[in-house]
């Protein structure tokens, strides 16, 4: 597979920039949408159409002005020649960035112009965005506004992915595969596989592993931006039920620093408003990053609401971690045991197929789908401060007051310590494993840091609008039928 063949998209949907076409301006007008949409751009101004049918965009993206060459050569990649002058024009109009804006790719000739140009010149910048790079963008980005973008200009394409809800992402193959000595690898996936350097057939079977593990790495980055617009849907429609890293602006929120707040006030007002259908709904989506505790927090509610526990204890039922100790109490009773595997079963997916409605089917259908892999139950307390403190500009304090704790502890947590941090992160999970209420002993020594006094995580209140149809269908406003 030639390193630019498109993964999902095909881009001949667009019509060429050059005649015969039945569009020559087509391409132009996708690169005005796809800059304006992802890259936030003003349009400054179109350019006339060169010989060679390319046109040019004059864009404002934050500080700085982009000239920005359009070539649309169907089927063949964009000769030297295309550019004759790129610091020229870029200077012409008064810009600071060259974009080259090509499908299907720019040829090696214009790769080495472009290059030397800028090693030539300093003020020469230059970006290349071909078909790889465009759909990058396009179906990976952290909100739908390239896929809706994607949507418009390859309907064909969108459909056969829509057909299947996820097309397989090919996008490594053995042309990736970096051979060593009883190793394989590929270049920026964070996986080695071993084996026997003197058996061919382990090679060639460590190779396929490794290209369908890293296929499989691509196709979750891919669909991730599709999976955190329904998460947001649900956020919207349930306020509360998320958690991210403080400071994090909506439009950076992604799945890796977003979790389920596992919230018992939530819980508990959901239980108090006799909400059923909300609270399976809730404990469901929450049970896709931790399926036990997600059981366990519906199982409480269901034995409150049901009168299994004293209402009061439950009212005081203030953290997800005292839920096992309470639960395990209850269930000695041989019929709650028996309530408790009915209850389990219907905090599945196999239950809603089976019992919920079109909307639900669909939601729960689209968050399987489009998952990204493995999600994680928790926020990291200490990635968050670490956060906070570059945040603040506080990372050179707070690395020695760290320091000054570790070394009151004995001698063979000290050398751990030394041992296991050679960063900022790695220094606060070291020390967390030794002493769980360190931070109440950093704050003594460094007691002016802010990223020590303000939280660490805050609830994801995401901008937007409510889908009413599925809040109603997941039971989270009144039923209108």
């Amino acid at each position: 597979m030639s390193k630019h063949e498109s993964i999902c998209l095909d881009f001949t949907e667009i019509p060429p920039s050059r005649p015969p076409s039945s569009d020559v301006s087509a391409f132009e007008k996708f690169a005005r949408e796809f800059f304006v949409t992802l890259f936030d751009a003003q349009v400054i101004k179109t350019v006339g159409r060169g010989a060679d049918n390319g046109a040019d965009l004059v864009l404002k993206v934050g500080d700085e002005r982009w000239l920005v060459s359009c070539k649309h050569y169907q089927g063949v990649s964009v000769p030297r020649s295309a550019e004759a002058s790129p610091l020229g024009d870029m200077q012409q109009w008064g810009c600071q960035r060259f974009i080259g804006f090509y499908l299907p790719e720019a040829s090696d000739g214009l790769v080495t112009r472009l290059r030397q140009t800028e090693e030539n010149c300093p003020e020469f910048r230059h970006e290349i965005f071909d078909n790889r790079v465009i759909e990058r963008h396009l179906i990976s980005g952290t909100s739908a506004d390239g896929w809706l973008l994607a949507k418009r200009w390859f309907p064909r394409s969108y459909a056969k992915i829509s057909r299947s809800l996820v097309y397989p992402i090919t996008h490594y193959d053995h042309g990736d595969i970096i051979s060593e000595p009883g190793s394989t690898r590929i270049e920026g996936i964070p996986t080695r596989i071993w084996f026997n350097k003197d058996n061919p057939v382990a090679a060639q079977e460590a190779a396929q592993e490794l290209i369908a593990h890293a296929n499989e790495l691509e196709s979750g980055r891919a669909y991730s931006s599709l999976f955190l617009e329904h998460i947001r849907n649900f956020a919207l429609m349930c306020p509360g039920a998320f958690l991210r890293y403080s400071g994090t602006e909506d439009k950076d929120v992604n799945i890796r620093g977003l979790a389920p707040s596992w919230d018992m006030a939530l819980v508990r007002r959901l239980c108090l408003g006799q909400n059923r259908h909300a609270l399976e709904n809730l404990c469901l989506v929450w049970s896709m990053w931790s399926h036990g505790l997600a059981c366990r927090v519906y199982r409480f509610a269901r034995y409150w609401l049901d009168g299994d526990i004293d209402a009061h204890q439950a009212q005081e039922m203030m953290h997800v971690e005292a839920l096992e100790a309470l639960l395990a109490v209850c269930e000695q009773d041989t019929l709650i045991q028996s309530k408790a595997r009915r209850l389990d079963h219907d905090l599945s997916f196999a239950h809603v197929a089976a019992c919920g409605r079109t909307l639900e089917r669909g939601y729960y259908a689209a968050l399987m789908c489009f998952s990204p892999g493995r999600l994680y139950g928790w926020l990291s307390r200490e990635r968050a401060l670490v956060r906070s403190a570059i945040r603040h500009g506080e990372q050179d304090l707070l690395q020695p007051a760290l320091w000054a704790v570790a070394q009151t502890y004995d001698m063979s947590d000290w050398h751990y310590i030394v041992q296991k941090s050679p960063t900022l992160e790695e220094l606060l999970v070291s020390i967390n494993y030794i002493d769980h209420d360190y931070l109440t002993r950093v704050r003594a020594q460094a007691a002016g840091l802010r990223c020590l006094s303000e939280p660490l995580l805050s609830v994801w209140q995401p901008a937007g609008s409510v889908d009413r149809q599925l809040a109603m269908a997941l039971g989270f406003m009144p039923d209108q039928d």
